[in-house]
């Protein structure tokens, strides 16, 4: 699955034929599929990408077995911030 997957899923969600010229396939038979695991075999890795001036810059793979991220700029922070998890919160 890659986010070019979502446009042709939203557009079958919605009735309408994806066009031909889209990539992307639609995930509604993964969605509406009452099996579990792998559904699609052709469907075998998730592919991600986060790029952006605030936030990490990688791309992932993920396989049934593995993960690859190659994180691009290890010396910035995720969104979130990093510290959150050491404050506490004085209770009332």
């Amino acid at each position: 699955m890659t986010l070019k997957d979502l446009a042709p899923t939203f557009l079958e969600a919605a009735g309408v034929k994806p066009p031909s010229t889209m990539d992307g396939r639609s995930l509604m038979p993964q969605l509406l599929s009452e099996k579990s695991g792998l559904i699609d075999p052709s469907r075998e890795a998730v592919i991600f990408g986060r790029e952006g001036d605030l936030s990490y810059l990688s791309h992932a793979i993920r396989t049934g077995d593995f993960l690859f991220i190659r994180n691009f700029k290890p010396d910035r922070f995720s969104l979130r911030d990093p510290c959150a998890r050491l404050r506490t919160v004085p209770l009332e």
